[in-house]
C-alpha cells in the first residue's frame, strides 16, 4: 500500500516538473521537492533493497546512489513523450514500436525514412549546453563528476538520461515528424524530403557529438535491425519459408521425429522471442500444425488420419493438439 502510494507521489511529480518545463521557477521548485521527497527516498531503497536483498556498502556510498538515483528521476522527467526510447526493451515492445512506424503511418502520407546515428553525448560541449540550457541544480553535477569517473554503472545510467535529453532536443529541431531512439540509433519520418542537412552539422558540432551515420530512405519495405517491413498487419513469411526448407531438408530422411521436434523447438524458441502477440502467434500456430500434418501424411503415405492422431497427436487435450514423440513435445506461440 504504501510503496503504491510513494509511487503515485513520484508520478506526480515527474508530470509537474515536465508541464512547467517553461516555467523556470516552477520547474525547479518541483525538482527540489522530488530531490527532498522522503517518500521518494524509501521507494529508491526499496527498489535497491528488492534486486540486492544482502547489499553491503558504507554508508556515504549509499547516500550517493540514493542522490544519483534522485537526479536521475528530475532528468527523466525533463524527456519529452514524442520520441520513443527503446534502448534496452524486450524484443517484441521494439517489433511493436517498430512496427507502428512502418507499417501503420503514424504521419500523414509519410514518405521518407532518416535513420541517423550520434556518438560522445558525454563530451564537453554537450554537458556545458545542458547546464547552461535545461533548469538542473548545477552544484549537483559539478560536486559528481569526479565520482561519475569511478563508478561505471552510475555513469552508465547517467549517460543514458543525457542521451534521451539530447535526442529530445534533436527532435524538436525537426517538426512534423515521428521517430524512436534504439541504441543511439534515432528514426525520423517526414511526407516530404528532409533536404536541410545542416541542422543535424550545425546541432552537433553544437552539443559536441559526432555523426557515425545519416542517410534518408524513400518509405516503402525496408529492412531494419534483422526486421523486414512492407507494411502488412502481419510479418512472418520469411519464417514460414524457413519452416517449410526445414520440413523438406528431413522428408526423405531416416531421421527420428523426437529429434526434429527438438531442432524445430529451437526455431519456435528464437521467433516466439520477437513475435510472441496474439495474432501473430495463432497464424504461426495454425500454420505450424497444418505444415507438419501433410508432412506426416506424406511421410506416412499408407496410414490414415487416425492412425496419425493416435500416433503423434496422442498428448492432445479438448482445447489444443499438442504433437508429441518420446517425450518431446512442440513448443507453440503463447497466446
Amino acid at each position: 500500500m504504501y510503496w503504491q502510494k510513494f509511487f503515485y507521489e513520484l508520478v506526480k511529480f515527474q508530470k509537474k516538473i515536465n508541464k512547467n518545463q517553461s516555467k523556470g521557477r516552477d520547474c525547479r521548485n518541483f525538482q527540489r521537492l522530488l530531490i527532498r521527497s522522503p517518500s521518494i527516498q524509501f521507494l529508491i531503497i526499496g527498489n535497491l533493497l528488492a534486486r540486492a536483498p544482502n547489499f553491503n556498502c558504507i554508508e556515504n556510498t549509499i547516500y550517493f546512489y540514493i542522490v544519483d538515483q534522485q537526479w536521475i528521476l528530475v532528468l527523466s522527467s525533463l524527456i519529452s513523450s514524442e520520441s520513443v526510447f527503446l534502448t534496452g526493451q524486450k524484443n517484441y515492445y521494439i517489433y511493436a514500436h517498430l512496427y507502428k512506424i512502418f507499417a501503420k503511418k503514424k504521419i500523414v502520407d509519410p514518405q521518407y525514412i532518416m535513420i541517423t546515428i550520434f556518438d560522445n553525448f558525454l563530451s564537453q560541449k554537450n554537458k556545458l549546453w545542458i547546464l547552461s540550457n535545461l533548469l538542473l541544480e548545477r552544484k549537483y553535477f559539478l560536486s559528481r563528476i569526479p565520482y561519475f569517473r569511478k563508478q561505471n554503472i552510475y555513469k552508465k545510467n547517467l549517460k543514458t538520461i543525457v542521451q534521451h535529453l539530447c535526442i529530445k532536443d534533436f527532435s524538436s529541431l525537426i517538426q512534423e515528424t515521428f521517430g524512436v531512439e534504439y541504441n543511439n540509433i534515432i528514426i525520423r519520418i517526414f511526407s516530404h524530403k528532409f533536404y536541410n542537412n545542416q541542422i543535424l552539422y550545425d546541432f552537433a558540432s553544437t552539443r559536441g557529438l559526432n555523426i557515425q551515420f545519416n542517410k534518408i530512405y524513400p518509405y516503402s519495405s525496408i529492412f531494419f535491425l534483422g526486421w523486414f517491413f512492407d507494411g502488412k498487419i502481419v510479418n512472418i513469411r520469411s519464417h514460414q519459408k524457413e519452416f517449410q526448407k526445414f520440413l523438406k531438408k528431413y522428408q526423405i530422411s531416416t531421421y527420428p521425429l523426437d529429434q526434429i521436434i527438438f531442432e524445430l523447438n529451437k526455431k519456435i524458441h528464437h521467433w516466439r522471442n520477437f513475435y510472441n502477440e496474439p495474432n501473430l502467434s495463432k497464424i504461426m500456430n495454425d500454420y505450424f500444425f497444418w505444415r507438419i500434418w501433410f508432412w506426416l501424411k506424406k511421410r506416412h503415405k499408407k496410414k490414415g488420419s487416425k492412425w496419425l492422431y493416435e500416433k503423434y497427436w496422442n498428448q492432445s487435450t479438448s482445447r489444443k493438439w499438442v504433437l508429441s514423440s518420446n517425450n518431446e513435445y512442440l513448443i507453440l506461440l503463447r497466446k
